[in-house]
């Protein structure tokens, strides 16, 4: 209920207001600390009712006022809190002006509420530090100070002391961060205050280090004693060790490295050196060892390190954990990175043994070999042979064993010139997917002029590797140099070694491997040109070496080789800058021919039939790209003719691979394509050797029992040549491609009638499980050309004769008007005759009477002309036989 003005009756309404304005001032403060804020705010704006309700009038007294001195006290407590309490809304609510006006209506009535003021005005001052209103931090700050100076502080509470020393301390940094000379003086002038009312105690301190970093200039002697007396007393605690950590960065921030160094030492030795101060320990001297190593680079920055690890190890018997050591190895390997780059190898090697000091001992087994294998480097460098072998037994067997150690030791021989194969030899047997110190030791013995350790390093590397690509090496000129020594020492073993051959091939084979990577090998300052000169001196170097023993090298060494240079020229033609003059597609085209030919060559001597396969696969693949490729070579039209003659007749050697290839992998769809081409050939040598592949062909299906339903796809192209027996249908395809080759051939073959019966005895043969029309024409053919070549002259039945047999027609019209230089083979003549009547038993056995008197009767013909004997006993055995025309 509201106040109006009225009366009070002496009947105890006082008191009822008095337990109101209790209540509602409670519940105020518990929606406050509860961040209830409107109801909060609605709470205060009821309580504002009864503020100023001590001082009663009640006219029921003798002289018209009855005053309750009690009553009136707590109501005035009551306000002064309540004003209190809106001050504290008004900062929640960011409304500083009304904060400020309800602070000036608090009064400060009592013990207890000038410390309730304080505190309220201590977070309203800390929370315009944090956001750094440094100003209005410093009045409301103030504020609170003046607050708990007016009382006397016996009578304040038991945390008035800590409340005191907090304002004072939130106060100091506001002054700090005013940043002028008045507010300078004000804090320093707190600051030893509180130094008289509280002596060393670490907010003090932490104040007076404050203002010293903030001092213009600053002074870093003063800085130094005053965080020396703070690391003396303060009570060690995580938060307090970091603070004293801060304050040491701090101190080697402003240039003051070596007085960071020593407070720290200080630091170290006095307080750390305890079982329960592991952990600040090594934080400590990891960061004494970072302070150490960021500044001087002689010996006065490792000389008190290696005392403050003495001291340690004096004072505390345990090393350090894995983690620390781990960091402080770090460090120092920095500091002895940097020596050695500056060529102090003295100061280097003495950093490598502070690294090594006993305080490390967990150091493990591969950081202990690194820094003993450092410190050999380093005595290398210095020429102090007796300082790298001391090393070197110092080290552990283990790491004495590594290959980099061994490394290290190998260069120490070749500098000493006392070859240690030994160190080679377990180098190359530790390694086993990282080559680089084995090729690192060729470099080494070939840049000492040891010619003889060079060849042995290579020798060990080839057994080993398969020249992959080390990391860290300029690969072109590693293989470049390897080549030159391989190379050299084949020319200079006077025959053909094959074991260095073979070395020679697993070199470029491995080149062509990396090949790709030679361009990210060579310095980002050159240009493409170094790339392309890299490629083309492999690519040759391949080429002539091939080239050069490709009659006494074995077929898959010559493979290897060209295979090889063949990478090479692939990806030297992809250089869009290549020049004309250095275009190497001949050069290609020539290795093409020559891997086909070997391909071949492994082909028909191996006697795995998959790997023969395989070889005839390979084979193709060559063939195939040496077509592409002259076809553009022709195309360009930049080739003289007898160029362009011996490429054809390198085409039509590859051809003929072709075929045989398509033979033994059974590619009998491809055959007729492979063929069209060999006809193309306008050469009669060539046209001749194909006859008698065409025949081998034919022999091979023969033996291969192929039937008519399983080769119907034969008939498709070339293939159908060799299987045409097979479907009826398109067998004029068959003879067409033969019978032409047959009058190709008679018109520039000197009208060798040897050939010519060859070849119609293998088209008689082929065509008798095809077409019994076409095997009697090849009789009467053979008998007809029989006789002209006896000088008797017959004229053609089958001139003008269509179809498959027309060709056969010309050829006869040809052998007319020709002589001939040779008899028809006697031999040819009793093959035809013996076969044609077996071929009539066989129809006379089917009872196909007809059929067998066709054959018989032409059998008889053939046999008449190759001799009386022959002759005489196919007819008695014809007479033999019983026919039913005759019965």
């Amino acid at each position: 209920m509201r106040h109006t003005g009225k009366s009070r009756t002496p009947n105890g309404a006082p008191e009822q207001e008095l337990r109101v304005f209790k209540v509602a001032m409670k519940a105020a403060r518990f929606c406050l600390d509860n961040a209830q804020m409107g109801l909060c705010q609605k709470v205060v704006e009821h309580a504002a009712d009864y503020v100023g309700e001590g001082a009663v009038i009640d006219t029921a007294g003798p002289d018209g006022l009855r005053c309750y001195s009690k009553d009136r006290g707590l109501f005035q407590q009551l306000s002064t809190e309540y004003y209190i309490l809106r001050t504290a809304i008004a900062w929640k609510q960011g409304r500083l002006d009304l904060a400020e006006h309800m602070y000036k209506k608090a009064a400060t009535s009592g013990e207890v509420l000038a410390e309730k003021q304080a505190d309220l005005l201590f977070e309203i001052g800390k929370d315009l530090l944090k956001g750094k209103d440094f100003v209005l931090a410093t009045k409301w700050l103030e504020r609170a100070l003046n607050a708990l100076a007016e009382q006397e502080i016996e009578k304040l509470g038991p945390d008035a002391g800590e409340l005191k020393l907090g304002i004072v301390h939130s106060l100091v940094r506001a002054l700090i961060g005013v940043k002028n000379t008045e507010s300078k003086v004000k804090a320093w002038d707190m600051v030893n205050l509180l130094e008289n009312d509280f002596g060393n105690k670490m907010v003090t301190l932490l104040l007076r280090l404050e203002l010293l970093a903030e001092a213009d200039p600053f002074d870093a002697e003063e800085y130094f004693t005053a965080l020396l007396r703070l690391m003396r007393t303060v009570l060690l605690t995580e938060t307090n060790f970091q603070s004293i950590m801060h304050h040491v960065h701090k101190l080697k921030d402003h240039q003051s490295s070596e007085l960071a160094c020593k407070a720290l030492d200080e630091f170290i030795v006095t307080r750390l050196c305890e079982p329960t101060s592991a952990r600040w320990l090594e934080k400590a001297t990891i960061t004494r060892i970072w302070i150490g190593t960021s500044g001087t680079t002689d010996e006065v920055a490792f000389l008190p390190l290696s005392k403050i690890y003495d001291s340690i190890v004096q004072n505390y018997a345990n090393p350090f954990s894995a983690q620390a050591t781990h960091a402080a190895q770090t460090l120092m390997w920095k500091r002895i990175e940097a020596s050695s780059a500056q060529k102090s190898y003295n100061i280097a090697e003495s950093w490598c043994r502070l690294a090594q000091h006993q305080i490390f001992a967990r150091a493990g087994e591969v950081n202990k070999t690194i820094l003993a294998r450092k410190m050999i480097s380093c005595a290398l460098s210095d020429l102090d042979t007796g300082s790298a072998r001391q090393a070197f037994f110092e080290m552990s067997e283990a790491g004495r064993a590594a290959p980099a150690t061994r490394y290290l030791m190998y260069k120490l021989a070749l500098s000493t010139s006392d070859p240690e194969l030994e160190s080679l030899d377990i180098i190359c047997k530790a390694s086993s997917k990282d080559a680089t110190y084995m090729f690192a030791c060729v470099l080494e013995a070939q840049q000492s002029g040891c010619k003889q350790q060079a060849i042995a390093a290579l020798q060990k590397v080839l057994e080993r590797y398969n020249y992959s690509a080390p990391t860290g090496v300029h690969l072109p000129a590693l293989l470049r140099c390897t080549a030159r020594l391989l190379i050299a020492e084949l020319e200079a073993s006077g025959s053909l070694d094959h074991t260095i051959m073979e070395e020679v091939c697993r070199l470029f084979e491995g080149a062509a491997s990396q090949s790709k990577h030679f361009k990210g090998s060579i310095p980002t300052s050159t240009d493409s040109g170094h790339y392309r000169a890299e490629l083309q001196w492999f690519s040759k170097q391949a080429y002539n070496t091939s080239l050069k023993y490709c009659v006494e090298m074995r077929p898959e060494h010559l493979v290897r080789m060209l295979s090889a240079g063949i990478k090479f020229i692939d990806l030297l033609r992809k250089e869009t800058s290549l020049h004309p003059a250095e275009d190497p597609s001949l050069r290609l085209l020539f290795c093409h021919f020559l891997c086909a030919t070997a391909l071949t060559a492994l082909a028909r001597s191996e006697d795995n039939t998959e790997n023969s396969l395989q070889h005839y696969l390979n084979c193709r693949k060559h063939i195939s790209t040496f077509h592409q490729l002259l076809e553009e070579q022709f195309q360009a039209d930049g080739l003289s003719d007898d160029a362009k003659q011996d490429l054809k007749a390198k085409n039509f050697e590859l051809l003929k691979f072709d075929l045989e290839a398509v033979l033994r992998l059974e590619r009998w769809e491809e055959l007729d394509r492979v063929l069209e081409k060999c006809l193309q050939q306008d050469n009669v040598d060539h046209l001749e050797t194909l006859a008698d592949l065409i025949f081998n062909i034919h022999s091979e299906i023969v033996k291969a029992g192929l039937d008519m339903q399983y080769h119907k796809s034969l008939l498709l192209s070339f293939q159908k040549l060799v299987s045409a027996f097979c479907i009826s249908d398109n067998r004029s395809e068959i003879f067409d491609v033969i019978q032409r080759m047959i009058n190709l051939t008679w018109r520039h073959s000197d009208h060798d009638i040897v050939k010519l019966s060859r070849w119609l005895r293998c088209l008689y043969q082929m065509a008798l499980s095809l077409d019994d029309a076409v095997s009697l024409v090849c009789l009467d053919q053979a008998v007809r050309f029989c006789k002209q070549s006896q000088g008797v002259q017959v004229r053609s039945a089958l001139c003008g004769t269509p179809g498959p047999l027309s060709i056969l027609a010309n050829v006869d019209f040809v052998i007319l008007r020709l002589q001939y230089k040779d008899r028809y083979p006697k031999e040819e003549l009793e093959w035809l005759a013996a076969t044609s009547f077996n071929r009539a038993v066989e129809a006379y056995c089917a009872s196909d009477e007809v059929t067998s008197r066709v054959w018989a009767e032409k059998a008889l013909t053939v046999a008449q002309l190759a001799g009386d004997d022959l002759h005489g006993l196919l007819q008695g055995r014809w007479v033999r036989l019983t026919f039913h025309e005759d019965g």
